[in-house]
């Protein structure tokens, strides 16, 4: 999902209009990160990765789902912009 979406400019100039975006890695691969991540993973209940929660101005969460579902940019930023209308329109 890195490669393909998130590292995109297209996704970060698009997504971060309307969002702040947060990134937190769990490497297998280096045990110190994966560490000081996991508490995050267990507060907010992470069952797979990548998982992206979105949240609210007052920090609840709206939606969550797997990156993966949604691997192109286009997919990914027209996904998030449907969660946020059906958020509003809650």
């Amino acid at each position: 999902m890195r490669k393909n979406v998130f590292s995109k400019k297209e996704f970060v100039d698009g997504a971060s209009k309307k969002y702040i975006l947060v990134e937190l890695d769990f490497p297998n691969g280096d045990p110190e990160v994966k560490k000081k991540n996991t508490p995050l993973a267990e507060k907010y209940k992470i069952e797979g990765f990548p998982t992206v929660i979105l949240f609210n101005a007052d920090g609840k969460e709206f939606t969550r789902f797997f990156a993966s579902e949604f691997p192109t940019t286009d997919d990914f930023l027209k996904h998030i912009d449907k969660a946020l209308e059906k958020k509003n329109l809650d």
